[in-house]
């Protein structure tokens, strides 16, 4: 998994300078998913305990303000 990891990985901005062997462990806990149309990811009530990095695609994220 760690060599389908780093492929992924160094292609994106975010980690193009990051040496893959510092973020070995964090990379071996990590999983891949592929998220189908309309997936509700977060709510307001949910605890979130995940970061999710998205590796290609599109994302809309909305928010609910009180005013």
């Amino acid at each position: 998994m760690l060599l389908k990891a780093r492929a992924w990985l160094e292609r994106l901005p975010l980690f193009r300078n990051v040496e893959i062997d510092t973020i070995r462990k964090s990379i071996s806990q990590c999983s891949f998913r592929e998220i189908k149309k309309d997936p509700l990811l977060f709510t307001p009530q949910a605890k979130n305990t995940s970061v999710y990095v998205m590796i290609f695609g599109c994302l809309e994220v909305y928010l609910e303000l009180d005013i």
